[in-house]
């Protein structure tokens, strides 16, 4: 709809402005071409003077008089002169006036541009990255009112005062000024183009996580999840044994190698990270916070989706780094005065070779922190499962043997934990009172994650700022100097680093979401929030299954009312997985209000006359009992199902698009039919599904998540985005 109203708003627009400029360029074309002045000849001023001197009997007239009409002659002449003066001047005037309207025009659709790309933005990301966007916008504010300021400055005339007085020239301060502010413009453009590339990347990040965590999330019980890890480490451990035997390197290869490192390593953080073994900080949320996620991931520990919640902890690190506070400003400008001496000093060339060393001076610092963080990670990582995977590799046949049966039987701590080398026993003496052995692993300590987030910021400002600098003011100074070829070279080699930069900052980011979101640096406000978004696609999936069935139990039935009590073929049953068979018990026990282990008829009609809060057609409930009860015994057992969910896609064979799944699950949820969802209506329906698994509290907070106007009730618009955000959760 915003789309429509913007091409909308664009066309009235342009239609009052491009006609009435059409209009105008018209009149002023034939207004310059219609009424033009011939300019007299002096032959011309002759031949009147002769008319005014000669009379048609060929008399001569008196002097006086003759002189009197020349006098006249030139009056004329130059009253002739004004009118065309006159007129090139209203012609000026009018071409101005087109081109003042021409510029308005290009403006006013430059902006409907922005705001439909705003637009965009503002609804294409996740919740979470509201905050970045908002960021993003106020930077953009910022610019635009350093250039109001530039604009200012220099019209008031002090630049120029200031510029005569120092330099002797009217013109050079408020050329530098212009030069620095088209740096500042085009550094901090850059600055915003690498934030966009880093949504870009944690969107990557974000779905190589969901997918190493879908074979334990898959998993029917934790010794299957556990199996399924063990798997993943033969499969490293496989990988490694081909690697060592190939002699020559292979890209491919090496990518492969590492996408499974990655993975078993994440589900080893996985592992040690259900165990909740390690408190958080004290520091890190609130006392209420740190009390209620124990026992909720406990109950919630085979189902907890670890990469949501290091979603959740990317996003706020993004929000952060685009958000620049004046330290990182004062460090710029320390960076930036030495750098400007030694330019001048060095002239032109120097300064680009100046530059391209810094530009790999900022390669090479990241590089160090990613490996500073690789460090850590791998200390806050048990290591059982990359052990068991280099023995497969590179131990004797009996020991990998004796691996693939072995079964360990509890999960090693994390190595920083029980370490036992001097160094580490040295660095606990020196820590201070409130750090702990989690932060003693990073420079400065507990104030570690803050300095390198402050480093990586600086890192991307710096390498942007320098870029304009190269661009604006170094390349064109150098053209003339050294000719074209050098100038290619310095832009290729600027190219690479720029690009080495932005690769492995990304890496540093997502290495630094790890290495500060696990063990003792576990964030206990995103934990709860990953636990409630589990809850709520467990809810909407439930309502979900429930809504498929009661439509297919009236479709059948008015088939069966069609067709005289025909019936068709029900779909061929595919066996479910087991993370579906978890699905459907979860069903299974909503349906079985009695906890005898079948579901009546009875129940189901009451369930349904809950749920749709009004009285089902018996003959509905009827048809869906003859569906599910394949043995005619009158109930429905799990195994049943089991395999009509099996036929029927998991529930979902008969929702046809996300908009009409949307307006089915509003309206269970829409008791009172008002067109809004309150929390005492959310309440009731989670209290019907599934009695006394959350608090009053736990209601109101599940519900703030979806509130995102907070406007104390959801509207369709609003439960349409936690709809399509649990979609895949569900």
């Amino acid at each position: 709809m915003m789309g429509k109203t913007s091409i909308l708003t664009s066309l009235v627009l342009s239609s009052l402005i491009v006609v009435p400029c059409v209009f105008f360029l018209f009149h002023s074309t034939s207004f310059e071409t219609g009424f033009q002045i011939k300019k007299p000849t002096q032959g011309d001023l002759i031949e009147v003077s002769n008319d005014i001197i000669l009379t048609d009997h060929n008399t001569v007239v008196d002097s006086e008089h003759a002189n009197l009409n020349l006098s006249h002659g030139g009056k004329a002449t130059k009253e002739i002169e004004e009118l065309e003066e006159e007129e090139e001047e209203e012609v000026a005037q009018g071409w101005a006036a087109f081109c003042v309207l021409v510029i308005v025009t290009c403006l006013i659709f430059v902006t409907i541009f922005f705001e439909h790309l705003k637009h965009n933005l503002e609804h294409s990301v996740d919740e979470e990255l509201k905050p970045v966007l908002e960021h993003l916008f106020g930077e953009l504010t910022v610019l635009g009112f350093i250039g109001l300021s530039v604009f200012a400055v220099s019209k008031v005339g002090i630049l120029s005062t200031l510029s005569v007085t120092f330099f002797g020239e009217d013109e050079f301060l408020q050329e530098l000024t212009e030069v620095i502010h088209m740096v500042l413009f085009f550094g901090m453009i850059l600055f915003l183009f690498q934030v966009v590339v880093l949504l870009r990347f944690a969107a990557v990040a974000k779905r190589e996580w969901t997918e190493y965590e879908k074979p334990v999330l898959n998993a029917t019980d934790d010794l299957s999840a556990r199996n399924s890890v063990k798997e993943e480490a033969e499969e490293l451990g496989s990988i490694l044994l081909r690697s060592s035997s190939e002699p020559f390197f292979s890209l491919a290869r090496w990518i492969k190698l590492r996408r499974q490192t990655l993975k078993v390593e994440f589900l080893s953080l996985r592992e040690a990270f259900i165990r909740d073994e390690t408190k958080p900080k004290d520091s890190l949320g609130t006392l209420e916070e740190r009390v209620q996620y124990p026992p909720s991931l406990k109950h919630n520990r085979r189902t907890f989706e670890l990469g949501h919640y290091f979603s959740l902890r990317l996003d706020e690190l993004i929000s952060e780094l685009v958000e620049v506070p004046a330290s990182t400003w004062f460090i710029l400008l320390a960076a930036f005065v030495p750098l400007t001496i030694l330019s001048v000093i060095l002239g032109p060339m120097g300064g680009i070779v100046l530059f391209i060393f810094l530009f790999y001076s900022a390669v090479v610092v990241l590089y160090v922190i990613h490996r500073k963080l690789r460090n850590i990670i791998t200390q806050l990582t048990p290591q059982i499962h990359f052990h068991h995977a280099h023995n497969l590799a590179f131990g004797t046949r009996a020991e990998r043997d004796q691996l693939l049966f072995a079964e360990p039987n509890r999960l090693p701590h994390p190595p920083y934990l029980w370490q036992a080398q001097t160094a580490v026993r040295a660095a606990a003496n020196h820590r201070h009172a409130d750090e702990t052995p989690h932060d003693s692993l990073f420079w400065e300590g507990a104030h570690g994650p803050h300095l390198l987030l402050t480093c990586l910021r600086s890192s991307f400002l710096l390498i942007a700022f320098y870029i304009g600098v190269f661009i604006v003011v170094l390349i064109p100074s150098a053209v003339d100097e050294t000719g074209v070829l050098p100038i290619l070279i310095a832009v290729a080699l600027t190219s690479f680093a720029m690009f080495a930069a932005y690769l492995i900052g990304t890496i540093v980011l997502r290495d630094l979401v790890i290495a500060t979101s696990v063990e003792m640096h576990k964030s206990p406000k995103h934990l709860l929030i990953t636990l409630r978004a589990l809850r709520t696609a467990r809810l909407l999936r439930l309502l979900s299954m429930l809504h498929t069935m009661y439509a297919f139990a009236r479709t059948k039935d008015q088939l069966q009312q069609s067709s005289g009590g025909g019936t068709s073929e029900p779909p061929r049953a595919v066996a479910p997985t087991a993370a579906e068979s978890k699905k459907n018990e979860d069903l299974f026990k909503v349906l079985d209000r009695d906890g005898s282990g079948k579901i009546s008829t009875e129940e189901l009609e009451r369930v349904f006359s809950e749920i749709f809060s009004g009285i089902v057609e018996k003959s509905a409930i009827t048809a869906l009992i003859s569906s599910l009860d394949s043995d005619k015994s009158g109930f429905v057992e799990l195994e049943e199902l089991n395999q009509w969910l099996s036929q029927h896609d998991g529930g979902r064979a008969h929702t046809e698009s996300p908009h009409e799944l949307v307006e089915g699950l509003f309206s269970i949820l829409d008791k009172d039919g008002s067109g809004t969802i309150s929390v005492a209506e959310l309440t009731a329906v989670i209290d019907l599904i599934d009695p006394g698994s959350m608090t009053p509290a736990d209601m109101v907070e599940l519900f703030n998540d979806m509130d995102a106007n907070s406007d104390g009730v959801l509207g369709k618009h609003e439960f349409h985005q936690v709809v399509v955000k649990h979609l895949e959760m569900f």
